[in-house]
């Protein structure tokens, strides 16, 4: 773990890494290995993010549910499975999820 310049604790691995990209949906990509990383993985090219180090920034931003965040990976991994097993899907929108959660249980985003 380390510390940004606003005080946040960041974790030190590929997730919060300057030089990660993604391969496909799900793996993860070095740019500065050229290799695939696991999750949770780090090395000591590890620097930190654009994203992590403005992480606290007074500025309005807005922090999403975890409530909704399950929601759309549980709809993402419906579409891909029904994919898998030959049917055809219509994939939704971030605007349609995002609709359809907020009909349900209101904001999409954490009062703090």
């Amino acid at each position: 773990m380390t510390t940004n310049p606003h005080g946040i604790t960041v974790k030190v691995c590929c997730a919060s890494c300057e030089f990660k990209t993604w391969k496909t949906d799900c793996v993860r990509w070095c740019m500065k290995r050229k290799a695939e990383v696991a999750a949770g993985n780090y090395c000591n090219r590890w620097r930190m993010s654009k994203q992590m180090d403005q992480a606290g920034t007074p500025g309005g931003g807005q922090v999403k549910r975890q409530e909704y965040l399950m929601f759309l990976m549980s709809v993402r991994e419906a579409e891909w499975l029904a994919e898998e097993q030959g049917q055809q899907v219509e994939v939704k929108t971030i605007e349609e999820i995002r609709q359809l959660f907020e009909q349900e249980h209101g904001t999409i985003y954490m009062n703090i």
